[in-house]
């Protein structure tokens, strides 16, 4: 336990496997339930959470899980770079909690891709355009929030290639139509269904 602290003081906590950052958080546990906390970390979604559930350490694990995710999403994300619709959804996640179906988030970046403004708006073609123009974009990326698999529809699609059509006119190009599900998220760029337009932004 000594030499966990002393790594981490020295080296920094990004340096150690999750097997040492395990050892500090649950502070005198066992190989075998060192064993099981990690193979629980490298699950996923509702799996990881039962499976964490179900160890003696896992209300502590979860505890510590939520504050780290709500220590990298929740401070502003102005003056972000934003390179991946990762970026995106740590950006927009945190603040959408009750939005419908019909609310969209636009993300505007300015020249280094940094955000300038993160804005909510009806996720209609003219409005977002507006809103990111408004916003100082010279880069407009847009996030909207379903409440079922974050699949792209039709609507989505058809939005998302207006928006952009009508973008690269103003000189200020979509780069992504990101989607916030209930399962995660998922680019419309990554799929194929928008084409890439700045290589910083992948």
């Amino acid at each position: 336990m000594q030499t966990a602290t002393l790594d981490l003081v020295s080296l920094g906590a990004r340096a150690l496997p999750s097997r040492e950052l395990l050892r500090l958080v649950l502070r005198r546990a066992d190989d075998d339930a060192l064993d099981r906390a990690v193979r629980a970390l490298a699950l996923v979604g509702a799996a990881r959470d039962a499976a964490l559930l179900d160890l003696p350490e896992g209300p502590r694990l979860a505890a510590a899980l939520e504050l780290g995710r709500r220590a990298w999403m929740l401070p502003s994300p102005s003056g972000r770079r934003v390179a991946s619709p990762v970026d995106v959804a740590a950006a927009v996640a945190p603040r959408v909690g009750g939005a419908t179906d019909a609310e969209a988030w636009v993300l505007a970046l300015d020249a280094r891709m940094c955000l300038a403004r993160l804005q909510p708006c009806a996720s209609e073609a003219g409005r977002l355009l507006r809103a990111g123009l408004l916003g100082g974009g010279e880069r407009l990326l847009v996030a909207v929030r379903h409440h079922r698999p974050a699949v792209p529809s039709a609507d989505d699609r058809m939005q998302a290639v207006e928006l952009a059509r009508l973008a690269a006119a103003c000189g200020a190009p979509l780069l992504d139509w990101v989607i916030l599900g209930e399962d995660g998220f998922c680019s419309l760029l990554r799929l194929g269904l928008l084409p890439s337009v700045d290589r910083r932004y992948s």
